[in-house]
């Protein structure tokens, strides 16, 4: 029963990785040598309450519960225990700021969120990002990501409760 993994030096770290590894369960480590991380969700399905950023990694951040590269959100923490997250419209990796403006494929699979927020800065949704979550309620801007029609679609996979627009 894997519990922990920390990669300080990995290079890269593959799509369905830790998939359906249920008993991660303390917050997953990103070292400074981690450079590519891949467009589906390594962590899909699994119970990783969080993430660490090394510092001095360059190509990563985190805010605790969304694992973020320098345009998009890859994975969200499916074992975290909050009711509501928010994506972020902008993370700082060395000092320098760059606009999230895609949530990569299966991003958010088997996470529990009662409200997910999706900032305008989102020009891209990758496949299936919620498939299998039981998020409750989706906030997004409609002048940016188009009618709810479109948060309907095959691409989410889940049905939401509520679609709001903001």
């Amino acid at each position: 029963n894997l519990k922990t993994v920390n990669l300080p030096a990995s290079t890269s770290v593959s799509g369905h990785m830790f998939a359906n590894c249920t008993s991660l369960s303390e917050k997953f480590t990103i070292g400074k040598g981690v450079t590519t991380l891949s467009k589906y969700n390594p962590f899909a399905n699994s119970a990783v309450p969080g993430f660490i950023v090394d510092e001095n990694n360059e190509n990563f951040y985190t805010d605790g519960y969304g694992l973020y590269s320098k345009d998009g959100i890859h994975s969200f923490a499916t074992g975290a225990n909050i009711s509501e997250y928010e994506i972020l419209s902008k993370v700082t990796i060395n000092g320098v700021e760059y606009t999230v403006n895609s949530i990569y494929n299966q991003a958010f699979i088997g996470a529990n969120i009662d409200k997910l927020t999706i900032p305008s800065s989102i020009t891209f949704i990758g496949e299936h990002i919620a498939s299998g979550s039981t998020i409750g309620t989706l906030y997004y801007n409609a002048t940016e990501a188009g009618s709810s029609g479109y948060w309907e679609n095959q691409y989410l996979a889940t049905p939401f409760e509520k679609i709001h627009a903001i």
